[in-house]
């Protein structure tokens, strides 16, 4: 590749056409630099997480198609890795079905009111050592509200169409879709902040971000400055009571049961839970060990983590 060239990005689009299967389809254009042959790989664990999740064993279906419609070779010399045949092709499709039988921060969900999209669980990636851009389209049915995402969307305006500067943004966040959403937004030292549901929640967005507010002012105070334009809280709505978080570069998803806090104890318990994944944000997601970066998705992170501090 010649120096400053710009890559060409990888172009998903997912699709629910049977929502009740609890699957929904990813199309991939690839390009390929027209080499005879182009390796991709599937992640196995989550940023914000990083322990094996198994990721690669929801694919059901996977086919490769040239521009015409010619069915390419396809291989698979180890778990999380396919070569695809391309004879030459500057581009390619891939197209594959996801299991998503239950949305959470951690696994995809799809039914007929909502869809969540976890990064390394749904996007498969060249095996190559550039930091290549992307592009996601969803597909998403037309009653249902414009998605949610830490991402930035793309420069067309379109709804449900974002881009990512290379995969480690792209895996490193969620996207939230669904018939049943709401929103608000605040800013704390400059930064846009959202705070999303979905699903039907007891506690009003609005007043859960006003609640949010001192918390976000407090970090600013500490930190001094807050690091990114945009950060987002997609809250999935599981109807449990109690809940769980898993940070990511600009957002954090939380599975919870969507109710204002009861009591005074319960709110502090709320904020501790809530200031924890946010500080992650600045501390883990931004000031990390090195064991954690760069990032190796094709082995667990926390298992060399480990290994390497008892080593010490």
């Amino acid at each position: 590749m010649a120096q400053g060239r710009k890559l060409d990005p990888l172009v998903y689009t997912t699709s629910t056409p049977n929502p009740a299967s609890k699957t929904f389809n990813v199309d991939i254009q690839v390009p390929t630099g027209k080499r005879d042959s182009v390796i991709l790989m599937m992640a196995v664990w989550s940023p914000g997480f990083y322990g094996l999740q198994n990721y690669t064993n929801q694919r059901p279906a996977f086919t490769a198609k040239a521009p015409d419609g010619t069915v390419l070779g396809v291989s698979k010399p180890k778990a999380g890795r396919w070569i695809v045949k391309t004879g030459g092709r500057p581009s390619i499709t891939v197209s594959y079905t996801l299991a998503a039988p239950r949305g959470s921060n951690l696994s995809n969900g799809v039914n007929d009111t909502a869809l969540v999209i976890v990064g390394p669980a749904t996007y498969l990636t060249l095996v190559e050592s550039a930091h290549r851009p992307a592009e996601v389209r969803l597909d998403l049915p037309g009653t249902w509200k414009p998605a949610v995402t830490s991402l930035d969307p793309a420069t067309d305006g379109k709804p449900n169409h974002f881009v990512a500067p290379s995969y480690d943004i792209l895996a490193d966040s969620p996207i939230i879709a669904g018939l049943h959403m709401s929103s608000a937004e605040f800013i704390v030292g400059g930064s846009q902040h959202y705070w999303t549901y979905l699903g039907i929640a007891d506690w009003d967005a609005g007043k859960a971000a006003l609640a949010m507010v001192p918390l976000m002012e407090e970090h600013l105070r500490f930190w001094g400055r807050i690091p990114f334009k945009k950060y987002v809280f997609l809250n999935i709505i599981t109807g449990g009571r109690g809940g769980s978080g898993v940070e990511h570069l600009n957002s954090v998803a939380i599975t919870g049961g969507g109710r204002e806090p009861a009591n005074q104890q319960a709110r502090f318990r709320n904020a501790s839970f809530i200031s924890h994944e946010y500080f992650h944000a600045m501390n883990v997601k931004r000031l990390r060990p090195v064991e954690l970066g760069p990032f190796d998705y094709e082995n667990s992170h926390f298992a060399a983590f480990m290994a390497h501090s008892k080593g010490r």
